[in-house]
């Protein structure tokens, strides 16, 4: 008995002993395993791929050179890759595209060794799938910590489509100056990440082949929708701390200026739907499309006539548009609950006839109070979707979304 028991305590010490050691290498390898010293120069060495879904990379951008033939861009350029930065390195990427599985025409045809990048995946296609799995492209795209862009802002030498352009290995990243103005649906820092991450994909090996330029397809262009929703989820979220009707008339966020309606594209619905109908009605009776209407919460001085502050505008074409601007004044009834309601002030000169293609929706603003809230429909990246209520009767709503601009409303 006492030699069995000698030998069992050995055999715990070995068994403890091994264990300890199995724990100690294990929590080593973990954290060498890490991203934080690698760089892209010949002699990096790659990050590991992550070895759960549950790990997310890191990665910073920086600029390498600029030139820019637009004056002072490189503030706009530097928050532009910290954005991207932040954008790929989140949680949300992560979750976002692990979800999709995209073309094999994304690969290039004749794949080859980049010198700069070496440990870059030259076969990107699953021979399982045969697609190209959305974990391949995160690898690709965060193969490295720190990542310098050398950057160039151009004036094309003649009229183009094109917004910029960049290849494999080259980690220069060209950009036509036509489309760089700050008039978008979001900022343009957030605009110019966009397109750095659609053109960071083409560096890192990722081609427009014989697939549909979708979201779905193209992994360039499915990053910078990507980019685009993460970055506008973050700004969203931080819109609604506010209520909405708080942001109207002052003009103090440039996206809630202006509230907007295509019938085609944004069906209504209900009560208000049979008044717009009837607005409809009598647009298509004198062979005219109906485009949209539209509340500017905060119009141009010249279409500030007698004290109005707000303008209802209305659409219409045959042949060419004509835009009703309707000028009201919007008096707060209750600031606090978001209240109001119109005084109607002046016409751009509509003549009887366009008068009728806005009739019956002037004449619900003008008898009615309303309030406007947050809506849950979804709306594209960039715009902010309301809920536009009568307060006598809430039945009667319309859904809309507010557009920094639309063609021929000015």
């Amino acid at each position: 008995m006492k030699k069995y028991s000698l030998n069992a305590a050995k055999m715990v010490f070995a068994w403890t002993f091994l264990l300890y050691f199995c724990m100690v290498s294990c929590k080593k390898s973990k954290v060498q395993a890490g991203n934080d010293d690698k760089t892209i120069v010949p002699s990096t060495q790659p990050e590991e791929g992550p070895s759960k879904e549950t790990d997310t990379r890191k990665v910073q951008f920086k600029i390498g050179s600029f030139s820019s033939v637009i004056a002072d861009f490189k503030p706009t350029a530097e928050a532009a890759m910290d954005l991207l930065s932040k954008v790929l390195s989140s949680k949300e990427f992560k979750d976002s595209i692990y979800k999709y599985h995209y073309a094999p025409s994304n690969q290039m045809k004749s794949p080859s060794q980049c010198a700069k990048a070496k440990e870059l995946n030259l076969i990107k296609v699953n021979p399982l799938t045969g697609r190209v799995d959305g974990s391949m492209v995160y690898e690709d795209l965060l193969k490295y910590k720190d990542v310098a862009l050398n950057l160039t802002i151009r004036q094309p030498s003649e009229p183009t489509n094109v917004l910029g352009s960049s290849s494999y290995c080259s980690y220069t990243i060209t950009s036509n100056s036509h489309w760089l103005v700050d008039n978008m649906a979001m900022t343009l820092p957030e605009e110019y990440a966009i397109h750095l991450g659609h053109e960071f994909c083409h560096v890192v090996g990722y081609y427009h082949g014989d697939h549909p330029d979708t979201k779905t397809e193209d992994v360039s262009y499915g990053i910078g929708s990507l980019i685009a929703n993460i970055l506008w989820d973050w700004s969203l979220k931080e819109i609604k701390k506010k209520e909405l009707h708080s942001y109207l008339l002052d003009n103090s966020n440039w996206r809630l200026r202006c509230l907007a309606v295509q019938p085609a594209d944004m069906p209504q619905s209900g009560k208000f739907n049979d008044i717009l109908q009837l607005d409809l009605a009598n647009a298509k009776s004198a062979n005219r499309s109906y485009n949209h209407f539209y509340f500017d919460f905060n119009p141009p001085e010249e279409q500030r006539k007698s004290g109005s502050n707000v303008v209802f505008g209305v659409t219409t074409a045959s042949g060419s548009y004509w835009v009703e601007h309707n000028y009201y004044r919007m008096d707060w009834l209750d600031r606090n609950a978001g209240t109001f309601k119109f005084t109607y002030i002046a016409n751009n000169g509509s003549s009887s006839a366009t008068l009728n293609y806005s009739k019956n929706l002037r004449a619900l603003f003008e008898r009615k109070t309303f309030k406007m809230i947050y809506s849950s429909q979804k709306g594209p990246s960039g715009r902010v979707m309301a809920n536009f209520i009568c307060v006598e009767d809430p039945e009667i709503f319309f859904y809309g979304r507010f557009e920094r601009k639309w063609i021929n409303w000015f």
